[in-house]
């Protein structure tokens, strides 16, 4: 596996084996998160309650410009993804989408 970068870039994996690694360590990170945030949710709870839609106003903008800005970056670098990779970019817009209109049709 080579890894090319730039000062201002981030590395850029060129072999496809480490492209499908890479994006399952990137998975296994955010599945992480998001499930450590689900726990510390139902751990506080009563107390993030009131805070709750403004939280998730915040975490699904960052999310959205991440997801956007990683699959540029991508692009850019001519990165080959794995099939299961780009349906679950997919899946994450339509959750995300799914959000918006629970949200808005809850206020």
């Amino acid at each position: 596996m080579q890894i090319l970068s730039t000062p201002r870039t981030a590395p850029r994996v060129t072999d496809p084996a480490g492209t499908a690694w890479q994006k399952r360590v990137e998975l296994a990170s955010s599945a992480g998160a998001g499930i450590l945030g689900a726990g510390l949710g139902a751990l506080f709870g009563d107390w993030l309650g009131p805070g709750a839609v403004p939280l998730l106003l915040v975490g699904a903008a960052l999310h959205g410009w991440g997801m956007l800005a990683r699959r540029r970056q991508e692009r850019a670098g001519g990165m080959a993804l794995p099939a299961w990779s780009v349906a679950l970019w997919w899946l994450c817009w339509a959750a995300l989408l799914a959000l918006a209109v629970y949200l808005a049709a809850r206020w």
